[in-house]
């Protein structure tokens, strides 16, 4: 029978290895730590629906010179009126929706004319 030609192959000493573990570790956890953040200020359906509700609250405010605000599907809107560079036809409106966990998930600001509606 004819031997077969094996040679012996050069091999990692466990060093090598473990740093190369620790590298491809690092390289992984920093590739996660971007995805995650990334993810997380992504618009979502919820940051969606706030901003909707946003807008909501402006036409209303401006259509009806006053705003309800009741808490809707887990969604706080806060409100803050301000009366814009001593004008007193124009008001600074800012508005702000957070959800349970009162989160920021979407902001406005928006500066609107009072007229005397008759």
């Amino acid at each position: 029978m004819a031997k077969l030609g094996l040679k012996k192959l050069p091999a990692s000493s466990i060093l090598e290895v473990v740093v190369a573990l620790v590298v491809i570790l690092l390289v992984l956890s920093l590739s996660l730590t971007i995805y995650s953040n990334v993810m997380r200020q992504s618009l979502s359906a919820r940051k969606l629906q706030a901003q909707f509700r946003l807008q909501e609250a402006l036409v209303q405010l401006k259509h009806d010179r006053s705003l309800d605000l009741p808490v809707q599907d887990g969604l706080v809107i806060e409100k803050t009126l301000a009366p814009y560079e001593n004008n007193s036809r124009l008001t600074l409106v800012y508005l702000k929706a957070y959800d349970d966990t009162h989160r920021l998930l979407a902001e406005t600001r928006q500066i609107i004319i009072l007229t005397d509606e008759k």
